[in-house]
């Protein structure tokens, strides 16, 4: 069908993801540890904080059973991906 360049932002690159994982790799490093420590100065305990990022998994873990697992994979057959541009067949 047609080419999309996706310039900096690759979908592929030698490390098998693209710079937007990394992106949000790096954002979560900042924000996990910084929610810990607000959650556990307003709250004074450690066990709010804790509870706080268990909330993060149990969100993350309801959005990926919404997942049509399936559908991702016969999707992922109609796009090949090389260097920085996607195209779609």
């Amino acid at each position: 069908m047609g080419d999309v360049r996706l310039g900096q932002l690759g979908v592929h690159d030698h490390h098998g993801g693209g710079a937007l994982p990394r992106l949000f790799e790096k954002f979560s490093a900042i924000i996990g540890p910084f929610i810990f420590f607000a959650v556990d100065r307003i709250t004074g305990s450690s066990r709010g904080a804790v509870l706080s990022l268990v909330a993060f998994f149990i969100v993350g873990g309801l959005i990926l059973s919404r997942v049509d697992v399936d559908e991702a994979r016969r999707s992922r057959l109609r796009w090949s991906f090389a260097a920085d541009e996607a195209k779609v067949g």
